[in-house]
């Protein structure tokens, strides 16, 4: 695997275990969105913001990320 792989299953797998902490939700959304995985990236934003509805980076990149109002989610 190299070191991408790498990162996105071990995020992957600490979310998993701590489905509460924003940071990590956040650190794999940063991981997506540099994938160009924009609907993923969107997923883990709004898990960030479910948890931390205060922070204002995440919300932020939930509505950069998401497909206007009645528009279709981003592509993959």
């Amino acid at each position: 695997l190299g070191r991408g792989a790498e990162a996105k299953r071990d995020y992957l797998r600490a979310v998993e275990r701590y489905r509460d902490d924003a940071d990590l939700w956040d650190l794999l959304g940063e991981l997506y969105e540099r994938e160009e995985d924009r609907t993923r990236a969107l997923e883990c934003y709004r898990e960030v913001v479910r948890i931390d509805p205060s922070d204002d980076v995440a919300a932020a990149k939930v509505r950069e990320l998401a497909p206007p109002p009645g528009g279709r989610e981003p592509k993959k």
